[in-house]
C-alpha cells in the first residue's frame, strides 16, 4: 500500500506500508491531524505485480480519530497519531 499528502508526487515517492500476505485489514498509524491522505493499493503474486488501485482520499479529523476506507478488497485502519 502506498499513501502521501502530496499525491501528484510520482508514487515511487509516496510512503510504503507493507500489508502482510493476504491480510484483509491493515492500520496506518502515526498520521498527522487535519490533512487529506491519498492511498494506493498495489497487489502482488509470483507472477508479478499487478496495477495500481485508484485513488482513496482518506482526510484525518478531530472529531474521529480513526477511518476504516475499503480499497482494493482491502480494510485499511486509518489513524491519528500511535497506534
Amino acid at each position: 500500500m502506498y499513501y502521501t499528502l502530496t499525491p501528484d508526487l510520482p508514487v515511487s515517492l509516496w510512503t510504503v506500508h507493507e500489508v502482510v500476505d493476504s491480510a484483509q485489514l491493515t492500520t496506518l498509524t502515526n498520521l498527522l491531524l487535519n490533512r487529506t491522505y491519498a492511498l494506493r493499493l498495489l497487489a502482488f503474486t509470483e507472477v508479478g505485480d499487478g496495477p495500481l488501485s485508484t485513488v482513496i482520499n482518506v482526510t484525518t479529523d478531530t472529531q474521529h480519530s480513526m477511518h476504516l476506507v475499503l480499497l482494493a478488497g482491502v480494510r485499511v485502519r486509518v489513524r491519528i497519531g500511535e497506534g
